[in-house]
């Protein structure tokens, strides 16, 4: 099982957007993340993110989000 617990995004100190590194958890064959970013509330719920994924990628997303 692959996971990750501390995934921080560009909407603090990361390198890139959540559904950029969603995307890459998915191909990587994780089975969860957590988004952990400073400081920060993001409005985004986990169905607008997957839905957000669908629309990009025209396929759902496998990666359970913490």
């Amino acid at each position: 099982m692959k996971y990750d617990l501390h995934v921080h995004t560009t909407l603090s100190d990361g390198k890139e957007e959540k559904i950029i590194l969603l995307r890459r958890a998915n191909e990587l064959g994780f089975s969860f993340m957590s988004f952990t970013d400073h400081n920060v509330i993001d409005n985004m719920s986990i169905s607008d993110i997957n839905a957000l994924y669908e629309a990009l990628y025209e396929e759902q997303q496998r990666v359970s989000l913490i």
